[in-house]
């Protein structure tokens, strides 16, 4: 098993793709204004950062269960490097677990269409889909555990026994480590 953690964050000029609009029944010029800079802070600081068209990864953490290396990270351009040798290369069906991982694999997708490193193929994009939560798949436990990752997180960290910080992927392969100690992947 590979334990992978991420650390999502908007692409630059994220604003310019997404439009903030107050609702039709604001009228006063300042009450918009308002809620749209309200608005644009809290999408900067979540939204904006794990949305497919205004998200990014920016690093990578991950330990493999039979290494006793600890826990390696990865940032900037290695981020898509670290994508295509451990989590795209065909790895003898090794599962891969992180908290959003199906999200992260998606826009590594994006970000790997606008770069120098290998082309993906239909069939490595179709891959991040089929295996999603399989066994010897990409499994996101929190979804697994609670069948979706729209859920309060810290909520699901208090259930299990386990604080973590959402920002740091090093606690976050921790924190897949703990969900999964006890389930059985199907290897």
């Amino acid at each position: 098993m590979i334990y992978a953690g991420f650390k999502f964050a908007p692409i630059p000029n994220w604003d310019s793709i997404v439009t903030i609009k107050a609702p039709r029944n604001y009228k006063d010029p300042m009450i918009i204004a308002n809620y749209v800079a309200k608005r644009k802070a809290e999408m900067e600081t979540g939204e904006a950062a794990v949305g497919l068209l205004t998200g990014s990864v920016v690093q990578i953490a991950w330990a493999r269960d039979d290494e006793f290396a600890g826990i390696k990270t990865v940032e900037g351009d290695d981020v898509l490097k670290v994508f295509h040798e451990l989590l795209m290369a065909p790895t003898g069906l090794t599962p891969v677990a992180g908290y959003r991982i199906h999200r992260a694999l998606k826009i590594l997708s994006l970000q790997n269409a606008g770069s120098d490193e290998p082309p993906l193929t239909v069939e490595d994009i179709r891959t991040i889909d089929d295996r999603y939560n399989r066994p010897s798949g990409f499994i996101d436990p929190v979804s697994l555990m609670f069948g979706t990752t729209d859920i309060d997180f810290y909520s699901v960290a208090a259930r299990c026994g386990t604080p973590v910080d959402t920002s740091d992927p090093k606690a976050l392969v921790e924190f897949a480590k703990v969900m999964l100690r006890n389930v059985d992947i199907g290897q």
